[in-house]
């Protein structure tokens, strides 16, 4: 029985060892989105994409991506209205990276279907990411 304790306690103890600094390096990014005509906030359904993680900015145009692993990123903010923005982005490990985005007022992004209810709603029917294709919420990433 001892044997087997201590057995256990060595391995719990390996465990704990061998996971500490374990894994890929992660970064931060974050940024406000503002109208580039008016420098105001832009709020609403914009949909902020960063390499298939998807964040919603609602009520005060500001986005943040917590434990993205380090490396060359794409960043894709739609938002009714404006045109889509994209840019490479570079996240560092242990960093957090901001990126304000000043949003252009056109019509090259499709119409967002795209309600803040839908989306807190797991199996509502929706086009996230500003496509045609209709998903479900619990086939998208959040």
């Amino acid at each position: 029985m001892r044997k087997q304790v201590r057995f256990l306690l060595v391995l719990l103890a390996i465990l704990l060892a061998g996971s500490s600094g374990c894994g890929e390096p992660k970064g931060q990014l974050s940024g406000k989105i503002y109208d580039d005509t008016t420098k105001e906030l832009v709020t609403g359904s914009v949909v902020v994409t960063l390499t298939g993680e998807t964040s919603i900015t609602v009520t005060n145009g500001q986005y943040q991506f917590i434990d993205v692993p380090a490396g060359e990123k794409t960043l894709m903010i739609q938002a009714e209205g404006y045109k889509t923005y994209t840019a490479s982005v570079h996240i560092k490990a242990d960093q957090t990276i901001t990126k304000d985005v000043h949003l252009v007022q056109g019509t090259d992004s499709p119409g967002l279907v795209f309600s803040i209810a839908e989306a807190l709603v797991p199996g509502v029917t929706s086009f996230p990411t500003g496509t045609n294709d209709s998903t479900t919420c619990a086939e998208v990433n959040y």
